[in-house]
């Protein structure tokens, strides 16, 4: 199925590299108000179900001393989200919007990953700012 999503957007025209072995794919997204990495992940499950998942990463990770407070705040994000979530790595600081979708092997479509793919992008488009100035704002306050 990766091969699928890589041919995919082979004919969209999404430059894109491919990781066969973890069964990624990872895109650079340049938008007017900023720009980031998606990844694309497959897992998959018994009974040939697999799921994709969309991960649009924030570009500044969040520094330790801000990172409870990041995470009740992504918390009440997503209180009230019903297409995807917001993910804060707590080792890492990385800070993600994470989208997917469950298919069998036999009706992979098109069509339900270009619109995981842009409720991912458009989201993090909307969200990223705001994210960007609060972790941004924090620091500040606490230097």
């Amino acid at each position: 199925m990766i091969q699928q999503i890589s041919n995919y957007f082979k004919r969209i025209g999404v430059d894109h590299a491919m990781d066969k072995e973890r069964e990624a794919l990872s895109f650079d997204v340049d938008t007017q108000t900023g720009s980031w990495q998606c990844l694309v992940l497959l897992h998959r499950q018994d009974r040939g179900r697999c799921s994709v998942g969309f991960y649009s990463t924030l570009p500044l990770q969040v520094p330790k001393s801000l990172r409870t407070d990041t995470a009740l705040y992504l918390m009440c994000l997503n209180n009230a989200r019903i297409c995807g979530s917001f993910e804060l790595d707590p080792q890492t600081g990385d800070l993600h919007f994470k989208t997917y979708t469950d298919f069998d092997s036999y009706h992979f479509s098109e069509r339900v990953i270009e619109r995981n793919m842009l409720v991912n992008i458009s989201t993090m488009q909307e969200y990223m700012p705001r994210l960007m100035k609060m972790i941004e704002r924090q620091q500040t306050q606490r230097a």
